[in-house]
């Protein structure tokens, strides 16, 4: 579709809503509209996307996470009837590097049922030609996902997905808190935001610094609650799940709204639905949900503190040493220096685990 024609439904949203809409309302149409929607329609992904995940940097990545959940598996004694849950599976590499890790123990892999929550078809495709002639079952939402693993051990993998959520925006302007809309602007011809002064349910008291003029606060009540049904259903039916992805593991205000586009930052009011939508993740709220769940065990740290207790120096090491090609073995070096350096993914991505 043309940006002419997304713009042109976009226009229509906002028009019918009065003039202006939700950043959150306008996030969820630019990523997720069904003919207009960056993750509907484009293949985001890889050194011609407009961002690279880490399943793409190396293969280790998935070979880590795969030894985690196996270990979550023997300790609770290889329990059958097991399903493996990813959300927003990418090109499927991810997948396939775990799988093949599961090869090292027949009994898990011969019990398993691949699942994965996907709206965009041509990512399908992929998904399924990266795990051949193993089969996977698609589900649009994680709800529907969810529904099919009742009475299921559940293994969930979630790698850069939360940070893909709509969410809520606002500012502190003239001694109370504004919300955060986006408007249209017609002799400028751009989209715009506009705050205004709404009922305020926050209260300053409710927040450990008070702020200054101008200080931006987002909530993502769409992550929090899927989230809840998520630890919900492990709580319940037994199981482990990994949450990657980048943000903020204390309160703070701030603003984190941004647009990748061929992995260079971009206006998020420019070209609705042509480009990559993305906020920090609040995981000091994931982390409180996790915990109200007594019988939950829950983690969470750097992701360079994670892959490093797993192993990763000592497996890239191993693959390091059997690389015949001087540049290759370059390659794998600094492909998990990426991956864990504290100026690279490292510090800014977190890792939550959650287990029963």
């Amino acid at each position: 579709m043309s940006q002419k024609t997304a713009k042109e439904a976009l226009l229509n949203l906002i028009n019918k809503a009065s003039g202006k809409i939700p950043l959150r309302d306008y996030m969820g149409f630019c990523l997720t509209h069904p003919l207009h929607g960056y993750y509907s329609t484009k293949k985001p992904l890889g050194k011609d996307g407009d961002f690279i995940t880490s399943p793409e940097i190396s293969q280790i990545f998935g070979e880590l996470i795969a030894l985690w959940f196996i270990n979550f598996w023997e300790g609770r004694g290889n329990p059958p009837n097991v399903a493996l849950l990813e959300l927003g599976p990418g090109r499927g590499l991810l997948m396939r590097d775990i799988l093949r890790t599961f090869k090292i123990r027949p009994a898990l892999l011969e019990t398993l049922e691949v699942h994965q929550v996907e709206i965009n078809p041509h990512l399908k495709k992929d998904q399924c030609a990266a795990i051949a002639p193993i089969t996977v079952s698609h589900h649009t939402t994680v709800d529907e996902a969810l529904e099919a693993l009742k009475g299921k051990t559940t293994f969930l993998i979630a790698n850069e997905f939360f940070d893909a959520f709509p969410i809520d925006q606002y500012i502190y302007k003239d001694q109370r808190w504004q919300k955060r809309y986006v408007t249209y602007n017609t002799e400028k011809d751009a989209f715009e935001f506009q705050d205004e002064i709404f009922k305020d349910p926050f209260g300053n008291c409710a927040f450990p610094m008070k702020p200054a003029e101008g200080t931006i606060m987002e909530s993502a009540p769409l992550v929090e609650n899927l989230f809840r049904e998520i630890t919900k259903h492990l709580n319940h039916q037994g199981g482990a799940g990994l949450i990657i992805d980048y943000g903020y593991d204390k309160f703070c205000y701030g603003d984190t709204f941004q647009a990748l586009e061929r992995h260079q930052k971009a206006n998020p009011l420019d070209n609705p639905g042509l480009v990559d939508l993305t906020v920090h993740v609040n995981f000091a709220t994931l982390l409180l949900i996790a915990q109200q769940h007594k019988n939950m065990h829950s983690k969470l740290e750097t992701q360079g503190d994670f892959l490093r207790n797993l192993g990763i120096d000592m497996r890239t090491d191993l693959l390091a040493k059997n690389a015949t090609d001087s540049q290759v073995k370059q390659n794998i070096l600094d492909a998990t220096n990426r991956l864990v350096a504290d100026n690279q993914m490292g510090e800014l991505f977190k890792v939550l685990q959650i287990w029963t």
